[in-house]
């Protein structure tokens, strides 16, 4: 039967510990909010510094309180 070719790591995004280039794809859903503004450069950083040249990145997230009722 054939493994799975994916992995998934938990760990802190403004200091990840894995390999440079290391990914094809690299995903954050729904956390971005949770991480202090001041760091949330450094984790875009990490991202990019692990997903490989040509890999994708996929940020989803939300922004509480950017939507109001009028």
């Amino acid at each position: 039967m054939p493994r799975a070719n994916c992995r998934f790591d938990y760990g802190v995004a403004q200091s990840l510990e894995l390999p440079d280039a290391a990914f094809d794809v690299v995903t954050c859903t729904f956390g971005m909010h949770h991480i202090p503004e001041a760091d949330r450069g450094r984790a875009l950083a990490e991202r990019s510094r692990v997903l490989r040249p040509g890999g994708r990145g996929l940020l989803a997230d939300m922004a509480p309180g950017a939507c109001t009722d009028s």
